[in-house]
């Protein structure tokens, strides 16, 4: 009985209730694996967000990460849960957080200026239901002939 007693008061007192806010960085180098430092970032800002609890920092070091982020739970108005690109040095980090991924295909010339390409993304295939591309910045119609499941061509002198 003793033990036991001795093993709650330890674990008590290694769970203080003020503990310091902790501190996760993400690179695109990095790994999920790896502890979140700024030496072993992680790779997703969601791996990061998964970790981070009320007044926890995720800092973004400079790259694109392609992820949605639905975080796991929320700040508070005295706590926050803070996601912020890097500073180093004065100098803030570049980062894009973009829901879009690159078409992983070769583009080839359909028509005059339509081009196409398989539909097949590093999350694996899409649909052309679900089918949203971008170039320089702007979105694309899709030019469909017939309109349904066959593949789908870009029409890239039409804007949305």
């Amino acid at each position: 009985m003793r033990f036991l007693g001795l093993t709650g008061l330890l674990f008590c007192s290694l769970v203080p209730s003020g503990a310091a806010a902790a501190e996760f960085h993400v690179a695109p180098h990095g790994s999920d694996s790896a502890p979140g430092t700024q030496g072993e970032p992680l790779a997703t800002i969601t791996r990061a967000m998964a970790l981070a609890w009320p007044g926890d920092a995720v800092w973004l070091h400079s790259g694109t990460y392609r992820e949605t982020i639905r975080p796991q739970r929320s700040g508070s108005a005295t706590a926050p849960i803070t996601i912020a690109a890097w500073v180093s040095g004065g100098a803030t980090s570049a980062v894009t957080i973009s829901a879009y991924d690159p078409v992983l295909a070769i583009w080839s010339r359909h028509a005059g200026s339509v081009w196409k390409a398989a539909l097949v993304t590093a999350s694996g295939p899409t649909t052309a239901a679900a089918a949203t591309a971008r170039m320089d910045g702007a979105t694309l119609v899709p030019a469909r002939w017939p309109d349904g499941d066959a593949p789908v061509d870009f029409d890239r002198t039409r804007k949305a």
